[in-house]
């Protein structure tokens, strides 16, 4: 989340990025992609934050949607850092939490904000919070609680009941080069259901859209305030 200073269309092709990668991260708004304003949370003991998604730049790809996963750890808007790709399709060895069950729950409720996750805050609170409360159980009691959309709980209980509908790889992570460190950034969540496997002989990061021409006729012959 982004600390506030006190005083997307959400689909977003990554076709460029390969499969599995390491990219350089920047997160460049606090709000999603053409979102008309912020969601700011403001719970008892913590500063005030923004909640994501937000607004990043994943390589050279701009207005990709980064949804915040872990509560713990930091990122800077407009400073980049290196990151690995991954997919929730394959080898998950380097992400922060290395549990594809826990990320696929992560990844439905980030389908849940909306185009304009600021129209509903309560909502788009509850729906973060559930996120964090995923990836530790117990702890991230940080919003009021409520039998229906505007409760943590009950978007918990949505996502385990559902996320076995989606398809594994349309969903990426973004993980620190550094995952272990204290001091290491932000892990994100992207959505991207037009990614690109990784192939062994095509490097679509120059070629882009011409390069996956090519390879089809070869085959047819032969994604200054702080972020927690």
């Amino acid at each position: 989340h982004v600390l506030v200073a006190m005083g997307v269309p959400r689909d977003l092709a990554l076709g460029a990025i390969r499969a599995e990668a390491q990219v350089q991260v920047t997160v460049t708004a606090p709000r999603a992609p053409g979102a008309t304003g912020n969601v700011i949370w403001d719970p008892a003991n913590y500063p005030a934050f923004y909640v994501s998604p937000y607004t990043g730049t994943v390589g050279t790809q701009q207005g990709v949607t980064l949804n915040c996963v872990d509560f713990f750890h930091d990122a800077v808007l407009n400073q980049s850092y290196a990151a690995n790709l991954t997919s929730l399709a394959g080898n998950l060895s380097s992400t922060r939490f290395n549990n594809v069950d826990l990320y696929m729950q992560a990844a439905w409720l980030s389908q849940q904000f909306g185009s304009n996750p600021a129209s509903n805050p309560s909502r788009s609170i509850a729906i973060q919070a559930a996120i964090w409360q995923i990836f530790d159980v117990g702890y991230y009691r940080l919003t009021r609680d409520a039998p229906n959309y505007t409760g943590q709980s009950y978007w918990v209980t949505e996502a385990r009941n559902n996320y076995a509908t989606l398809n594994r790889s349309d969903f990426y992570v973004l993980t620190p080069t550094n995952p272990s460190s204290s001091y290491s950034q932000q892990e994100f969540l992207v959505y991207n259901p037009s990614a690109v496997p990784e192939p062994a002989t095509l490097t679509l990061v120059a070629t882009g859209l011409a390069g996956l021409a090519a390879a089809r006729r070869r085959r047819k012959k032969n994604v200054e305030h702080t972020l927690i």
